[in-house]
């Protein structure tokens, strides 16, 4: 038995490091575009006549690679030049006490290892000073330098780390090594270069998903060119779905095509976390609630369900702590927006060095593009992201994890929430096999996201993914599939995933039409 299993796991070690290396390779091509066009430009300059008609294209290709050097090169010094804006929840002592004691009591009673906690926070640091934490505490309640605080707030800060030794049962050191910690919106941001190309493939992309939400019948909004609206053909509850980091909407075609057309959906796009190359800072939290409350408002529709991915989750947040909050309810998909005290998700985004394939994926596509990074490492408030589980409404809310998360801990989220479903205020779907963003691209768990959002709808997806057909011919008049716009998407997705479309929406399960293959999705 102990020769098999050593076999299989030298093979799973292997075939990593092949991935691993072939992810290496494409990253590196695609970072060195300017150069190896110079060198292909080059080489293929004619003897006689340099500027032949044949290579104008590349020749121009060229020139807008190296243009396109000098203007990113701008864009990385406006961004890591410009201040961080310095908005926290907590304006008053007894606020940032109770935030306090609302966080750390909830690591506690997870009970959460403060070794592991501080590890975290400090890169992996096995001594921490008292100094070091000071620091840290300064960020996360203050968002300040200790320096920075005036005499009354140094005190108030001094009396908070304490708090916390008593709490943990663990008392800092007065001296030690120096610890550095990880501070979203102090520390530098780390992006990487991508060339003009790249940005023209997402181009492309961000607009096919705006094709594709054309073609289910969205419209833009006048007043806001980041909001789509799609009118109800019944007296439904209005939904708004806000998507998370990607490119767009391109990711949620089949979520999309699947939400019920009895009820007026509101989309809200994120530029600035859609890889877009128009250089502009994320919207403000206040920003973000009235644009979503006038969006409802404007067409008579009183609070909503709230459907979110992701970064998208913390929109929700937001919502929901706002006086006239516009939620009735929630549906969290791979949620960022529990337990942000704890330093998984800013770890796993921002500084975990990469040890397999799909890690360095995410990496390098997702967490070190500038804009991305902007987003996150600039712009992303702890404490007006953070959702605590009494913090949702009174309406019953969905929450669906995915224990492969990438990102965040869904197994201590689903602990987290596990006495407010044990109540019935919450449902939590816990996906074992699945990896953050991968329920987009299972027809049957989409059509269970839908049903969520309404019981007595019957998602098309689901008869068509999870059941067999009897066939396409046999089918009555309403067959969604027969619906153009419907195909419209599922082409798409289709061509995406690389999947034949009929074979996908037609004969049965996914799982069998794909080959049994695992999908994965670097998505947040």
């Amino acid at each position: 038995m102990l020769v098999p299993a050593l076999r299989n796991q030298s093979a799973t070690t292997l075939s990593n490091a092949v991935q691993m290396l072939a992810c290496r390779a494409l990253i590196l091509w695609i970072r060195t575009t300017p150069l190896w066009l110079m060198a292909v430009a080059l080489h293929a300059l004619p003897a006689a006549a340099a500027f032949a008609a044949r290579h104008y294209a590349l020749y121009l290709w060229c020139l807008g690679e190296l243009a396109f050097v000098n203007y990113y090169m701008m864009l990385r010094w406006r961004v890591r030049r410009a201040p961080a804006p310095r908005r926290h929840e907590c304006a008053t002592a007894g606020d940032r006490r109770r935030l306090a004691e609302r966080a750390v009591d909830d690591m506690c009673n997870l009970g959460a290892s403060k070794q592991a906690f501080l590890a975290g926070w400090f890169h992996g640091a096995t001594c921490v000073t008292r100094d070091a934490f000071e620091r840290w505490t300064a960020w996360a309640f203050f968002d300040a330098e200790p320096h920075e605080l005036e005499e009354d707030a140094k005190a108030e800060l001094r009396d908070l780390v304490t708090w916390f030794e008593r709490r943990v049962g663990h008392v800092f050191p007065r001296r030690g090594p120096t610890a550095n910690c990880i501070r979203l919106k102090y520390d530098a941001v780390n992006d990487v270069y991508r060339p003009l190309m790249y940005y023209w493939c997402t181009w492309h992309l961000w607009a096919l998903g705006r094709l594709v939400v054309r073609l289910l019948g969205f419209r833009q909004d006048a007043a806001d060119r980041r909001v789509f609206y799609r009118a109800s053909a019944g007296p439904g509850t209005p939904l708004v779905f806000v998507h998370g980091i990607g490119i767009g909407f391109v990711h949620y075609a089949l979520l999309l095509a699947s939400l019920p057309r009895e009820a007026p959906v509101v989309l809200v796009e994120w530029p600035h976390c859609s890889q877009c190359l128009d250089g502009r800072d994320p919207p403000s939290q206040q920003a973000t609630v009235a644009s979503v409350r006038r969006a409802l408002a404007s067409r008579g529709h009183g609070p909503a369900v709230f459907l979110a991915h992701s970064l998208g989750t913390t929109a929700v947040a937001w919502c929901l702590k706002a006086k006239r909050s516009p939620v009735r309810s929630v549906i969290l998909i791979d949620p960022l927006c529990f337990l942000l005290v704890a330093p998984t998700t800013a770890f796993n985004f921002l500084h975990r060095a990469p040890s397999s394939a799909i890690q360095l994926l995410l990496q390098f596509f997702i967490a070190t593009e500038l804009f991305t990074a902007n987003t996150i490492q600039r712009h992303f408030s702890w404490t007006h992201n953070t959702l605590f589980v009494d913090d949702l409404p009174a309406a019953r809310s969905t929450v669906i994890l995915a224990a492969k998360d990438l990102i965040t801990n869904a197994p201590l989220i689903r602990q987290y929430l596990q006495p407010a479903a044990s109540r019935g205020d919450v449902d939590v779907h816990f996906h074992r096999g699945l990896e953050h963003g991968e329920l987009f691209l299972r027809p049957a768990l989409v059509a269970r996201t839908a049903r969520a959002y309404n019981s007595s709808y019957i998602s098309w997806i689901e008869q068509h993914a999870d059941v067999a057909s009897d066939s396409a011919a046999g089918s009555d008049g309403a067959n969604p599939v027969a619906n153009p716009q419907y195909w419209a998407a599922a082409t798409v997705w289709a061509t995406l995933t690389q999947a034949p479309p009929r074979a996908c929406w037609t004969t049965g399960a996914w799982s069998k039409a794909s080959g049994d293959a695992s999908p994965r999705a670097a998505l947040l």
